[in-house]
């Protein structure tokens, strides 16, 4: 089903692809939409990379293009797609879609080295690129970074034909969601539930989490 909202299986214009990606990951159903983000991320991060690479490049190549960091944005942003979900799959969801974000994060840093003609922070953005460990959902080891440069050198090579939509890349609301989730799910506080810090306050959960002094 992953593949066929792509066009690996069916052709289509980039908002032909998101139409259908939308379809995939913006669903009632938590339990099926955590299923097709564990699917999602398999796909994308598989264990091994042997005889598969030009294959996993290109999913990497038409997710991007057809809006699928759009769909985990909005799931993380908006809670509307959350709401109904019971504590552990709503973690389980949101735990998904940082490995994946993380993942992607590192290419679009590597894409911007390549499209950016300014030197400024350029070899110490490279040099955080390089150094950030990319795990697999399955072994923990860390995968080849060549892998996220080498995407990022066939996503500007395509820039015309596969285009990334300007939604794909993160906002301030965006960073203001991560950070909260990442502090959320940090967090040793037993006594507050997951669900109700995610409504609190943004300065209210940095207050608590500074003097949790919790250790990431």
């Amino acid at each position: 089903m992953f593949r066929t909202c792509l066009s690996l299986v069916q052709k289509g214009s980039s908002d032909e692809h998101y139409n259908r990606l939308k379809t995939f990951y913006l669903i009632n159903s938590s339990t099926q939409m955590l299923y097709n983000l564990k699917t999602t991320f398999i796909k994308l991060a598989p264990a091994s990379y042997i005889n598969e690479t030009n294959d996993i490049e290109r999913l990497h190549i038409f997710f991007l293009n057809g809006g699928g960091l759009i769909c985990l944005l909005d799931i993380l942003t908006q809670k509307k797609y959350t709401e109904q979900c019971d504590i552990t799959t709503k973690k389980s969801i949101y735990l998904i879609i940082l490995y994946i974000l993380k993942r992607f994060l590192v290419i679009l840093g590597f894409y911007q080295l390549n499209i950016s003609n300014s030197s400024i922070y350029h070899d110490s953005l490279e040099h955080i690129l390089n150094i950030i460990p990319i795990t697999t959902m399955f072994n923990e080891q860390h995968t080849p970074i060549q892998i996220e440069k080498s995407i990022a050198i066939l996503l500007h090579k395509h820039i015309n034909e596969f285009p990334i939509p300007k939604n794909s890349f993160l906002h301030y609301d965006h960073i203001i969601e991560l950070i909260r989730l990442i502090w959320c799910l940090a967090s040793n506080n037993k006594q507050i539930s997951f669900d109700v810090n995610l409504k609190k306050h943004f300065n209210t959960i940095h207050k608590t989490f500074k003097q949790e002094n919790v250790r990431i």
